[in-house]
């Protein structure tokens, strides 16, 4: 499987701008006990949630040991016969059950202070090394480039989350469009090989040329029930998806609708088989 390896100075804009912006979303989000619409969490937890990735994720980039910091639940993956959606919820509560902050004033500052730990893990390492990450799977490594993009698009997504519960503006702005525009190539040709669902994929032959605009590009190519992510090199697919990085990633966490991102032009189909755009939402598991 072939990974489309972000830019180190984009990505470390993304990774600083995503990690600013929400860190002032949860600084202005008090009373902390309020719900996140759309997720089953307080913002309390939501903030301890992303306090978690960052500090894991600059553990793992770091190239230290995961149990003896973050215990068995970050460190030993997932048993058989649990989907990828499925182990990352299990992890994900276990996490956040017993968030607490004395106030929002310091649920920013730890915020802060992991997503500065996770910039400092970053810089000057070579992406292209693996790092273990059990939390997507037993004996799961990532590239560096991948675990860093992740970790932006977990900040993206989670800061519409609170723009939504704080009632923020959610239109992204020139910052934000960059930030996911940096990543998104990375983060969909890393997880969508990961993310296909085989019940719905059972009997699809197909291949698509994923275009971010303004971005990375890949080919994903699916048969048989598993997909793979190859270099787009010059080689003919039946469908091209051009799709605006931030809402790309909106709709693969299930934040936005297909149709919205159609309707705004934000997602394109072509190629000699563009009638299967209609039909790649359906064929992944939900984030």
């Amino acid at each position: 499987m072939t990974t489309v390896e972000p830019d180190r100075g984009e990505l470390r804009q993304a990774l600083e701008h995503a990690s600013e912006r929400v860190v002032g979303l949860v600084r202005g989000s008090a009373p902390l006990d309020g719900p996140v619409p759309g997720l089953d969490w307080t913002k309390a937890q939501l903030a301890a949630h992303l306090c978690a990735i960052c500090q894991a994720f600059a553990s793992t980039v770091r190239g230290e040991e995961l149990t003896g910091r973050f215990g068995a639940d970050y460190a030993s993956g997932y048993g058989p016969g649990a989907s990828l959606p499925e182990a990352v919820a299990a992890i994900n509560a276990s996490v956040v059950k017993q968030a607490s902050f004395p106030s929002a004033a310091a649920a920013a500052d730890a915020l802060a202070t992991g997503a500065a730990a996770l910039v400092a893990a970053g810089a000057d390492r070579d992406l292209s090394e693996r790092r273990p990450a059990p939390w997507y799977g037993t004996d799961v490594t990532l590239p560096v480039g991948s675990l860093l993009s992740l970790a932006v698009s977990e900040l993206l997504v989670h800061g519409y989350d609170l723009a939504r519960a704080v009632g923020a503006d959610l239109r992204a702005s020139a910052a934000t469009a960059a930030a996911a525009t940096a990543v998104a190539a990375t983060v969909m040709s890393e997880m969508l090989p990961r993310m296909l669902d085989e019940q719905n994929a059972t009997g699809f032959a197909g291949s698509f040329d994923i275009r971010i605009r303004g971005g990375g590009r890949f080919i994903l190519q699916i048969a048989d029930g598993t997909a793979r992510s190859e270099a787009a090199g010059g080689r003919n697919a039946d469908c091209v998806l051009s799709l605006s990085g931030y809402p790309a990633l909106l709709m693969g966490f299930d934040r936005v609708p297909v149709w919205r991102a159609i309707a705004s032009g934000n997602a394109r189909a072509s190629g000699r088989r563009p009638w299967l755009g209609l039909r790649f939402h359906r064929l992944f598991l939900t984030a």
